[in-house]
């Protein structure tokens, strides 16, 4: 029981720090140089046609599952109704109860009207590997996520006890604010949960 409990600790760090380093990137925007909403136009217009699609099957009535709303912000994400919350209203995080350390969590940053989504993207990946170490490339996609425009950020990172942490990001913005929400578990884990992880993150929405 104790290792288990070492291990959710562990791989619960891990995610809430990758979580958190989202957030604080544009702190240095001037040291990194990200497009400009103007020149990020010829790159949308011949990406458009080629983003893949994906519409969240969770509702707030999916059995099984437990809709969060994110603060005042109507931002909601849904996650397994056996999980217990072992965050804050300011960093929600929640933990799955049967020992496997796969965590969920949210945080969100306001951003200048003057850096493009894109940009931010491309800052955030600096951010995360700045601080994490992670194995092999950030990988990115560019998705409509419940009718709006996300990106998906996949990676491999080694917490400080060696555990292998799989990691899938996927972040939405609304005005200027964007929201990221994280979701991961041990590597040895993630065939086994990755329909469970697909689904939380397909979940990221507005509210009604």
């Amino acid at each position: 029981m104790k290792t288990k409990l070492k291990t959710m600790l562990v791989v619960l760090v891990a995610l809430l720090l990758s979580a958190l380093l989202l957030t604080g990137c544009m702190d240095k925007e001037e040291n990194v140089q990200t497009p400009s909403n103007n020149q990020e136009e010829s790159v949308n217009s011949t990406e458009e046609e080629n983003i893949p699609v994906v519409n969240s099957e969770i509702t707030a009535e999916t059995e099984g599952y437990t809709t969060y709303t994110y603060g005042d912000d109507n931002i909601q994400f849904s996650y397994p109704d056996t999980w217990v919350s072992v965050g804050t209203d300011d960093t929600p995080l929640f933990l799955d109860n049967n020992g496997t350390g796969t965590s969920a969590g949210i945080v969100k940053e306001e951003i200048p009207s003057s850096i493009s989504f894109d940009g931010y993207i491309e800052a955030a990946k600096i951010q995360v590997k700045s601080q994490l170490t992670v194995e092999g490339d950030i990988n990115q996609e560019k998705i409509n996520l419940n009718g709006r425009e996300a990106y998906q950020l996949s990676y491999v990172a080694k917490s400080d006890e060696d555990n292998t942490v799989s990691i899938l990001q996927t972040i939405i913005k609304e005005d200027n604010t964007v929201y990221a929400l994280t979701v991961g578990t041990l590597q040895d884990n993630y065939e086994d949960l990755k329909e469970t992880i697909e689904t939380i993150s397909a979940s990221l929405r507005k509210g009604e």
